[in-house]
């Protein structure tokens, strides 16, 4: 029933050369992403949210604003930097975790301990219209784990700042906050990166000022999509790379394979377990209750990552709600008594 065959998401076999095979959806190097004030075309979206962080509405297909994180929030916190010294950040905005902010993360492990330093309040700031996240906050941390193993054996951790505080930065400043108030070790960057007040900073500059203040620096291309689509319309950056907006894109014509491929594992959509319906073997939700952005309308195969249920779970989208057959009646039941839920879409 899913909308493409099942089959594993890519598994890539870490590698210390740089230059891959993109097939293997192995980090080439990373897609580059401002981190300071640039204002990108919007990318398409049906489950864009409205403007207002603070109210709760009903979006077309019954979504409502997630009101527990923000999108673009880390779960770092934004005053305590201590877990960051030492450290070498890799700069972007890492709202997707796929495979180009893989690779920038690999990178860093090999300069030292890799630490996602993103930055919240962005959309809010600069009047972005606020969407769903490709990744649940909840699911970032089993995201980041699973990148271990391409990393050197470390854990990547996070680390936002507030954009309110640092917009107006010139790029050497920004720098000379990583050095002297962040105490970091280095940076890592894409090679179209951009930062500091009005994205005046390009990622050369980024080399200048790390070596001014004594920090290691790495600059690497973006990772490309292997499969060669051509851009996203209305997005201006869009060069081929890997990108989140490339992830949405996938995501809002259901195929579920192909958002595999660009995040380098199943896509994972976290569900609250409230106001359901229950008829024999099927449990439904609203919409409203998914906490990041789910494929399109639709019907589709999931696993579902709970202990005692094995087996492949179908998923019915609908407008207005998301419903599960489940093979054992009795399972039904022990969902009720969860929190939330995990569906793991079946490429």
């Amino acid at each position: 029933m899913g909308r493409s065959p099942r089959m594993q998401a890519p598994s890539p076999r870490p590698q210390r050369v740089w230059q891959r095979s993109p097939e293997t959806h192995t980090p080439m190097p990373l897609v580059s992403m401002s981190l300071l004030p640039l204002l990108p075309s919007p990318s398409p979206s049906s489950f864009a949210l409205p403007p207002s962080p603070r109210v709760r509405k009903l979006l077309p297909m019954g979504l409502t604003e997630p009101s527990a994180m923000a999108p673009d929030a880390s779960p770092a916190n934004a005053e305590d930097h201590s877990h960051v010294e030492g450290g070498v950040v890799a700069l972007g905005k890492f709202e997707g975790l796929h495979l180009g902010h893989r690779a920038l993360a690999e990178r860093a492990s090999e300069l030292g301990t890799p630490v996602m330093l993103s930055l919240s309040g962005m959309a809010e700031v600069l009047g972005w219209e606020p969407k769903l996240p490709v990744v649940a906050s909840d699911d970032r941390a089993r995201v980041l784990e699973s990148w271990g193993k391409h990393c050197r054996d470390m854990v990547p951790k996070e680390h936002v700042l507030e954009f309110a505080k640092i917009r107006k930065l010139s790029p050497e400043q920004f720098v000379e906050k990583l050095a002297n108030e962040l105490k970091v070790k280095g940076a890592v960057a894409g090679a179209d990166y951009r930062f500091g007040f009005r994205a005046s900073g390009k990622a050369s500059d980024l080399v200048e000022f790390c070596k001014k203040y004594g920090l290691e620096s790495a600059i690497v291309e973006p990772v490309m999509d292997s499969k060669d689509a051509p851009a996203v319309d209305g997005c201006s950056k869009d060069k081929g790379q890997v990108s989140t907006t490339r992830i949405r894109k996938a995501l809002a014509e259901g195929d579920m394979k192909r958002v595999a491929e660009l995040l380098g594992r199943n896509h994972r959509l976290y569900i609250e377990v409230k106001d359901s319906v229950q008829k024999e073997n099927v449990i439904s939700f609203p919409i409203a209750n998914v906490l990041n952005q789910p494929p399109t309308v639709g019907s589709y195969e999931c696993s579902l990552p709970l202990e005692g249920i094995n087996d492949v779970v179908q998923v019915r989208i609908q407008e207005t709600e998301i419903s599960l057959e489940l093979q054992d009646s009795n399972l039904v039941n022990k969902i009720t008594q969860q929190s939330r839920i995990a569906l793991d879409f079946l490429a």
